[in-house]
């Protein structure tokens, strides 16, 4: 009675942590890069603050975006346009990508996506901070 009850299933957790992690870690290379640009830390942390809210209101500001096409041709191209803007923004939101985890849905892309995103902002981290001390 006593195994059936502490029968966990510890991928449960670790799915969403495993998640939570690599968000965490993605919101602050993006905050390191951004205060990497900056010489005030006063301003890198405001910077940074407001652009990991962009972030992950992300999907919130997607949504807000008109793509009904109008009668004019011009309305049309426009909201082919923004319809092509509302994808792009939405396979970069940060928050989808994320729930995945707590849905406990493995998945590598998922995975490969958030270290990409870590690997590159860190890249460009190091670039700025080296040409800063080359300057």
């Amino acid at each position: 009675v006593i195994a059936a009850l502490v029968k966990v299933e510890i991928m449960a957790y670790i799915y969403p942590l495993l998640g939570m992690l690599l968000l965490g870690a993605t919101l602050i290379s993006l905050g390191m890069f951004f205060s990497s640009l900056t010489e005030s830390p006063a301003l890198s942390a405001i910077l940074s603050i407001a652009i990991n809210i962009l972030v992950t209101y992300l999907p919130s500001i997607v949504s807000l975006i008109p793509t009904t096409a109008g009668e004019t041709f011009l309305e049309k191209a426009a909201a082919v346009i923004l319809k092509g803007i509302t994808l792009v923004l939405e396979k970069l939101s940060f928050i989808s990508i994320a729930e995945s985890f707590g849905e406990n849905i493995f998945s590598i892309v998922n995975i490969v996506y958030f270290l990409s995103i870590i690997f590159f902002f860190l890249f460009l981290c190091v670039r700025s901070l080296e040409k800063r001390r080359w300057a």
